[in-house]
């Protein structure tokens, strides 16, 4: 394939799953600039398989395969989530000063007990519990079947309450 044409199916087919791409990044992360970052790697490394495009078929399915490795990757190597539970904010609007305070504790505490958790089920649980996914669109995104995700689902939430209640002793 020529150039010209390389840049062409690149500029077709992959630029568009860009904010896609992003979006996905940007939920894993929880950085703007972080999930640019990885957007970028993405197109890099497809960039450098254009050759071998022919033998993957689905550009779109191994985009997101290698935009989800790469964030797996930050996260692992951070050894963190990233991603905040500040969605759990806005459940009391007319709390107290008290009640406010007591539930940015229980926040901090359950922040830090899912950042115990092994990677995958810190992801299912954050997709889930904060983002909302359904539980296919966790198990398409992560590559694994949905009971997998329903497993790790279960377990991570039970260790949550195991150690939240734990911590509240």
């Amino acid at each position: 394939m020529s150039k010209t044409a390389d840049i062409e199916r690149f500029t077709s087919v992959v630029y568009p799953l860009r904010d896609k791409l992003y979006r996905y990044a940007l939920k894993l992360l929880g950085d703007d600039v972080e999930a640019e970052d990885n957007v970028q790697e993405t197109f890099l490394r497809l960039w450098s398989m254009r050759d071998k495009s022919e033998e993957y078929g689905n550009m779109g399915g191994l985009a997101m395969r290698i935009n989800k490795n790469l964030c797996l990757d930050k996260l692992r190597k951070n050894k963190n989530v990233m991603t905040s539970i500040d969605s759990l904010h806005g459940y009391a609007c007319d709390e107290t000063a008290d009640t406010a305070l007591n539930n940015r504790q229980m926040i901090e505490i359950i922040e830090k007990i899912i950042a115990t958790l092994p990677s995958l089920q810190q992801m299912i649980i954050s997709m889930r519990d904060i983002e909302g996914y359904e539980i296919d669109e966790i198990a398409a995104l992560t590559s694994t079947r949905p009971e997998t995700v329903r497993v790790n689902l279960s377990r991570a939430r039970q260790y949550v309450r195991e150690q939240y209640v734990k911590s509240a002793r």
